[in-house]
Parts: structure tokens; C-alpha cells; sequence
């Protein structure tokens, strides 16, 4: 896997780990470091530790700017160093193997490659804080190439002995082991070192001392070591491989696994040298049948067996576990009558005094279980990050349906003639949900790819069978060109001529980008891609075939990039702009002249119209704006924004501009009255409720309350839900809602100083009557003199109608009783009307 790979002690008392890049590798930190490269995590690295699991004090990263990374493989911080790692780099290393032939700590490490290049590297005492270069180094070479320029030794810390990842030569380095020189073995395999290829099989072996040959004299490079010998054929998947004692002297130990299942292939062997001694034969056990009703008859083949030296072998057999033997045939037969589990053995012999056994389970009266995955069924397809529930169930013919805690099961991501394990053999369980589908391991294994769901169901005399369905991806074309076509674009990290097709699967989420890059002598940088994507930006695949995506390329000129602010952050009212870019030239090489900047900050009123200037034109880097004010109308702050404007010129005239569009945090603010409807009064605009207010963070705004009419009725606001007074102060710092609550209101005008009369009272023509008035809104609060306003009417009651006699303002009414015409004395009388307005301009009278 990419993940756990080997731990051992080295000389120096430390315990070494190293651990896979955990398939990231075109993955970035916060700092846009790729992960086998960032300091601030474990994957990707050596990890060097105390016996105790403390830190080294001469590890390379224990300074101030660094922290433990033990709780899960990050510091938290992209800046803050992982204390525990010795070197980085890595992408699958899958095993390393320290020196015994020397005095100090050394070690080689075998790292299983990409799709170029397989590699062993060097490490120990004289290698702390390695780079081993990937994501960006393979083999010799770059990424990505087999030949040419960048094959040549660079400043990473390359491999010492590398081969093709290919048909010819292997697919996946795994196991190694130094050649102890006082293993007692014959002197070719003096300073050697061992390694296991896997996919293609057997253990090789070289050593110092071969012909050696860099870049440009050799391309591509030739290793320093002896050529790639394969000493041991064996075809088993060889995972390790150790030296430990044997008979007083040292023997090869190396550890298999088998892809097929066939636990027969996997296991522990040993490799002894004999020299002209006897070696012990090899015992291999075949049956025609294993379960079964008893009687059961079995037939068994012990042909398979030899013996290395050729010596003739004799076969002693015993099948029902008596200890006595119960044929020396080559091919016996033999029936079991009674009931029950047995453990046929097969013992060979050499007649001098070597031997060999083995032993095969016989079942009778016992029939294996019969397993069957109910979800996910055979032809079902799945897309990256689908969840599939597993399901299954099992009967057995002994013991019936079986229970939950009978099952297990496996997951493998196949690709190619391997497989990933992905839900790890003997995972106990029944109707749980698989972690997400993965993606693709790269675009070569798209088409060779899938999931293998097992289900192992085990009687209870522990009998087992397994049960497999295969679930395949979603698969996905996607096309690429260029304009001119014939450009070099990367997709995922992997460098493509354009036009080309990739196949993927649906939701498969990668990075697309095109470096600067030179045609028919002429450099040429991207423009745009048809998508309206960043130079480098995220794909996430459709469930169809989408448009081709397409990249327009032009001339190359100056490139400024805005490190800060960066597209996608916001901001507050107070708070300042840090601008902060680089910039490189046509050639994609970085300009360190921080004079060659220009700088401009325009804001849109959220118009899409007019700009206007917040920061003029400003030459150098790292530069403080003022701070952020208040948003200018309140209707518009939602879709106002700030625009940074960076402009690079070289020296020899040619310019370009980047910008970034820095948009506002925004906090919604519901806005009602009771009984809604209601206008409210924000920043000077009357808004009618019910309606939503969004606006900036830590924007400050008037909001007020006034009295008003609302279908015939007056109003006069009487609380705020937050508790404030009528006319508050508002900070928008969180979603939030404000209900004003009225009750229907108006001034209550009172007449008083009548004299000497009652209600209706009677008058003479030539009376005088003096009066005076008050009035007090809903509050209580006074109403002023000038606020008030009389009139005297003559009111006919034979048609309703009257007449103004006089009107005044103020507190105090005199008037002198009027002569009435003559038709109206007999139906008329006089009215006097006293109205009081509030400062809302609501009356009462």
C-alpha cells in the first residue's frame, strides 16, 4: 500500500519507520507544498524515533518552528515542522533493509514506483533530512521521463540503482536484504544487496562495482551497481525478505502473499546454502475432493513432490491422524467412514536422510457453507466517493442459517495484476457501510481497475468459504486540446500532448494546469481554458462525457500572481488589505525585483457599472491598505465588492495584469414589525417589513422605529425584541432578527377652562369664551403648543354641512360668539375642534 510500509531498529538504538505518501501525491498543504514534500505531516517521510517513541535530539526538525505530529500524522499548522521526521520524499516505500556489514547506521530503501521507473535509495546516519524528491523525481529522471535533460543528477538526493517499471523489467520493488559477508555463502554474493520484484517475481541480486554512467554521456543513466541478476526464480509474491540463523550459519528468509487466494503460495520459505550436502525434498499434497457424506472416498496425488538433488523419494501417508502410516503409494485413495474433521499427512523421503511433510483437511459428514453478498450485487457500478452497504448472509447444511459473527469480509481495489487491500481480509460484521469509493489510482488504471467485495461465511466446525462479487467504475472520457494544439498540458501530474483523451471515473476530482513552454523556438504561456478555470484548477468529472476542455496559449509575457488577498476570501468593515505577490518572467523564471509590482484596489458599488479608486497605483510588495469603511448604500452592500489589480513590467517593456475579486462577509439581519408590513427606517431609507437586510461584518447602521398609518389605522411603535430604544444603534456581526412591535396609536387631545358652563352649553350671539388645550402621545409624552390647532365651526344640522369660522395654533382658545344667519338659527350650533399632531405627523382631535 502507499501507507504503514517497515519499521526496524537501525545501529545508532532509533527505530525507523517509513511511511507511504497515502496516494498524494499531487495533493498540497495550505502552503501549496505537495504532501511527500511538506514538513508539517508524516506521509511521504521517515520517521526516526527514541525506543521509548520520544525524540531524538540530532533529528533534522526539532526546532522552535516544530511539534509532535504522533496523535495523527499533522502539525496543524503548515508552517510548524513534524519533529519525528528524518527524511522526505517518498512515495511507496515499501520495505528498506539496514547494513550489517557496517559499523554504523545504513540502510537502502525500496520504493515501489509509478508507471516509469522502480527505485532503491540510500539512507542512515549520512542521509539525515533526505529528499528524496518525489512527487517531482523517479528513478533518474523526473517525473514522467525516461530520457533526456532532466535526467540528470539534481538536488534531491537520488537513487542509487533503478530499473524500468515495464514488461520487461518489473513493476513493483518490495523486499531487500543486505548480504551478510560472514553468511558462510559463496563469494559472488560478497557486499551484495537482495530485493524481491513482485509483480514479475523472483529475488535479484547486485552489487557495487558496475559500470556507472550519467547524464549526457549515457541517456538515460546506467546504475553504479553490477547488472540486475535474478537469483532466485521463485514466482511467489514476495513481500520481505530477511537473513537469520540456520544450522549455525545464516539462511535467506523471505515472506510471500498470494493475489488468488491459494493459501498454499503464501507463507514463510527459507533459502539455505547446502554446498554439496543433502538437501530435504519438498512434499506437495493434491485431493480430488476434500468435503463430503461419509463414506468418503478422497483421492490423493503426491507426484508434485521432489527432491532438489534429484535423489528418488518414497511417500508414507496418513490419512485419519492414527500415526500410522497407511499407504506408500504415490497416488492412494482411501475412505473415510466415520464422521468428523482429519488432517491427512503426507510424509516424502530422500533415503539419505532428508525428509519433508505436509497435510491437507479432509472434511466428512461436514459441507462447507454457502455464502451469499446481497448488496452490492454483481453489475453494480459506482462513482468516486459512492457509499455501498454490505449485505450478506450464509446457510450451512449442518447448522443452518448462520449467524452475523460468522462472516467476514474483504475489500480489494484491483488494478492491473495487483490489487490494493482496501477493506482489510477478516473485517467481522454484517449490513455496514463501506468507507467511499476511491478514485483512480492514476489514468493507466482506469480501465483496469475495480472492487472485489468477499464474503467468507465459516461453519462452526471451521469450515469457511468465500463468495466474491466485482464492482466496477463509472467510466468517464474526457478530451483535451490546446490552441495552437500540440502543447504540453498536465492533468492529475501526469505531463499529455495535446489532443489527447484520458479516461477516468465519474467524480474523480483532479488538477489541470499548462506550464509556460517553448514551440518552434517561440515561449508561450496560457491564457485561458475554456472552462473559465485558474491556470491550475480542479476538475470534478461528470457522469457524461463532458466538452472538450480546451486551452488557449499566447505568446509568453510577464506573470504576476497574487498571493494576497487570495480569490475566495473576504472581508470585514476595519479590515485592511495585505497585498502580496511575485511574479515570473516569459520565460517562467521568478523575478525577485519587487519595483517591477504595481499595485491598484478599486471598489464596485455592487452596480457592475462604476469603480472607484480605494488604493491608487503603488509600486512594491507586501503593502498595507487602509482600512476597509462602511458599505456606501445599504441595498447594494450585498453585491458590492473590492478588485486587486497587479500589474508586473519587465525591463524590456512587456507587462500584464492579474486581478482578484475580494468580496464581502456578509451577515443576514430579518427585519419585521408586529403587525408586519410596517415601514422601518435604516440608514435614512424607510423599508417596509417583512424583508432581509444583508449587509457587511461589523457594519454599523441606524435603525428606527417611527409612528405611521397602515390601512386607515394609526401607529405608534412600542418595543423592540433586542430590547433597544426606538432609534439603536446596529453592529452586524451575526445572522440575527429584529421585530419592532406597534400598537395603533394617536395623540389624545383634552379642552378644558370652560367657564361657568357645562357640556353643550348655550350661547348668546356676542358671548366671549376662553379655552385652553394639552395633548400627550401614546408614551405619555407631552405634545408641544405648537403642535396644536383649533377651529371654531357653525355646524348645520338640517344638511349636515358646517362652516370655519376662525382657526389658531397654541394652548389657549378666545373667541366671541358669532351671529348666525338667518337660516341657519334655528338648526345650527357651533363646534370647536382641538388637534393634536406628534412629531410622525399622527393627528388626534
Amino acid at each position: 500500500s502507499h501507507n504503514s510500509g517497515d519499521i526496524a531498529f537501525g545501529k545508532d538504538g532509533m527505530l525507523y519507520i517509513t511511511v507511504g505518501d497515502a496516494g498524494t501525491r499531487v495533493k498540497e498543504n495550505d502552503d501549496g507544498v505537495t504532501m511527500p514534500q511538506a514538513l508539517d505531516r508524516l506521509v511521504g517521510k521517515i520517521v526516526r524515533l527514541t525506543d521509548d517513541g520520544g525524540i531524538p535530539a540530532d533529528n533534522p526538525y526539532t526546532g522552535s518552528d516544530s511539534t509532535r505530529c504522533n496523535k495523527n500524522g499533522l502539525s496543524g499548522n503548515p508552517k510548524i515542522k513534524c519533529q519525528e521526521i528524518y527524511a522526505t520524499g517518498l512515495r511507496n516505500p515499501y520495505r528498506f533493509a539496514f547494513n550489517p556489514n557496517v559499523d554504523h547506521t545504513h540502510f537502502y530503501i525500496n520504493e515501489v514506483g509509478r508507471n516509469m521507473w522502480e527505485r532503491i535509495l540510500e539512507g542512515g546516519d549520512d542521509h539525515k533530512g533526505a529528499n528524496y524528491g518525489f512527487p517531482f523525481r523517479q528513478g533518474p529522471c523526473d517525473t514522467g521521463k525516461t530520457e533526456g535533460k532532466t535526467c540528470q543528477p539534481s538536488e534531491f538526493d537520488d537513487a542509487i540503482h533503478w530499473y524500468a517499471h515495464d514488461e520487461e523489467d518489473g513493476g513493483a520493488c518490495t523486499g531487500g536484504a543486505f548480504y551478510p559477508n560472514d553468511a558462510g555463502w559463496p563469494a559472488e554474493f560478497q557486499d551484495g544487496y537482495f530485493f524481491a520484484e513482485y509483480a514479475y517475481g523472483g529475488i535479484y541480486l547486485i552489487s557495487p562495482g558496475g559500470e556507472g554512467c550519467a547524464y549526457p554521456k549515457c541517456d538515460p543513466p546506467i546504475s553504479p551497481f553490477t547488472p540486475t541478476k535474478k537469483t532466485f526464480s521463485a514466482t511467489k509474491k514476495v513481500v520481505s525478505i530477511q537473513f537469520g540463523p540456520h544450522k549455525g550459519g545464516q539462511a535467506m528468509y523471505y515472506m510471500t502473499r498470494d493475489h488468488a487466494g491459494n493459501k498454499g503460495n503464501a507463507g514463510l520459505f527459507r533459502i539455505a546454502y547446502t554446498g554439496s550436502s543433502n538437501r530435504n525434498p519438498k512434499a506437495f499434497i493434491e485431493a480430488d475432493n476434500t468435503v463430503g457424506f461419509a463414506p468418503l472416498t478422497v483421492s490423493f496425488d503426491g507426484t508434485q513432490s521432489y527432491d532438489p538433488d534429484g535423489d528418488r523419494i518414497t511417500y508414507e501417508w496418513d490419512f485419519d491422524d492414527d500415526g500410522r502410516v497407511d499407504s506408500t503409494e504415490a497416488k492412494p485413495s482411501f475412505t473415510f467412514t466415520e464422521a468428523g474433521t482429519f488432517s491427512a499427512k503426507l510424509v516424502v523421503k530422500d533415503g539419505k536422510g532428508g525428509s519433508a511433510k505436509t497435510t491437507i483437511r479432509i472434511d466428512a459428514d461436514n459441507t462447507p457453507p454457502r455464502p451469499t453478498i446481497i448488496s452490492p450485487r454483481n453489475g453494480d457500478t459506482f462513482a468516486v466517493g459512492d457509499v455501498f452497504r454490505l449485505v450478506g448472509e450464509a446457510f450451512d447444511g449442518e447448522d443452518g442459517k448462520l449467524d452475523d459473527s460468522a462472516l467476514t469480509w474483504e475489500v480489494r481495489q484491483h488494478h492491473n495484476t495487483h490489487y490494493h487491500p482496501f477493506l482489510d481480509p477478516g473485517t467481522a460484521g454484517n449490513n455496514f457501510d463501506l468507507w467511499p469509493a476511491p478514485e483512480p489510482e492514476d489514468f493507466d488504471a482506469s480501465l483496469t481497475s475495480y472492487l472485489a467485495i468477499r464474503l467468507t461465511a465459516t461453519d462452526s466446525k471451521g469450515l469457511s468459504t468465500t463468495t466474491e462479487v466485482i464492482v466496477q467504475p463509472k467510466v468517464v472520457e474526457i478530451d483535451f486540446d490546446t490552441v495552437p494544439s500540440g502543447m504540453e498540458i498536465v492533468v492529475n501530474g501526469d505531463e499529455f500532448i495535446t489532443p489527447t483523451t484520458i479516461t477516468t471515473w465519474e467524480n474523480h476530482k483532479f488538477d489541470i494546469e499548462a506550464p509556460v513552454q517553448e514551440m518552434n523556438g517561440v515561449n508561450y504561456r496560457l491564457e485561458s481554458w475554456s472552462d473559465g478555470g485558474d491556470e491550475r484548477h480542479t476538475i470534478i468529472v461528470p457522469a457524461t462525457k463532458p466538452k472538450t476542455f480546451i486551452g488557449k496559449f499566447d505568446v509568453a509575457k510577464p506573470k504576476p500572481v497574487i498571493l494576497s488577498p487570495k480569490e475566495g476570501d473576504t472581508f470585514s468593515v476595519g479590515d485592511v488589505f495585505q497585498l502580496t505577490g511575485s511574479a515570473t518572467d516569459e520565460d517562467g523564471n521568478p523575478i525577485d525585483d519587487d519595483s517591477t509590482l504595481k499595485w491598484e484596489v478599486k471598489f464596485n458599488d455592487g452596480n457592475h457599472m462604476e469603480h472607484h479608486d480605494f488604493l491608487d497605483e503603488t509600486s512594491g510588495n507586501n503593502i498595507v491598505t487602509d482600512p476597509v469603511h462602511m458599505p456606501e448604500d445599504i441595498a447594494t452592500a450585498a453585491t458590492a465588492y473590492f478588485e486587486v489589480f497587479l500589474t508586473m513590467t519587465d525591463s524590456s517593456g512587456l507587462s500584464r495584469t492579474s486581478s482578484v475579486i475580494v468580496r464581502p462577509k456578509l451577515v443576514a439581519l430579518d427585519l419585521d414589525t408586529v403587525p408586519s408590513g410596517l415601514e422601518l427606517t435604516v440608514d435614512g431609507i424607510d423599508i417596509q417589513t417583512p424583508t432581509t437586510i444583508s449587509t457587511w461584518y461589523n457594519h454599523r447602521f441606524n435603525i428606527r422605529a417611527k409612528g405611521q398609518t397602515f390601512g386607515g389605522t394609526a401607529y405608534k411603535w412600542a418595543s423592540w425584541s433586542n430590547g433597544e430604544k426606538r432609534s439603536q444603534r446596529y453592529m452586524a456581526q451575526t445572522d440575527d432578527k429584529l421585530v419592532a412591535e406597534f400598537k395603533m396609536a394617536m395623540p389624545v387631545p383634552v379642552i378644558a377652562g370652560v367657564k361657568d358652563i357645562e357640556e353643550s352649553p348655550e350661547f348668546t350671539v356676542g358671548d366671549e369664551f376662553r379655552l385652553s388645550g394639552s395633548a400627550s402621545d401614546i408614551q405619555g409624552d407631552t405634545i408641544s403648543a405648537g403642535a396644536l390647532s383649533w377651529e371654531l365651526r357653525m355646524y348645520n344640522r338640517a344638511d349636515d354641512t358646517y362652516r370655519t369660522i376662525t382657526t389658531q395654533k397654541g394652548r389657549d382658545f378666545a373667541f366671541v360668539a358669532p351671529e348666525p344667519s338667518f337660516e341657519e338659527a334655528a338648526t345650527s350650533h357651533l363646534e370647536v375642534l382641538l388637534t393634536a399632531t406628534d412629531p410622525d405627523g399622527i393627528t388626534g382631535t
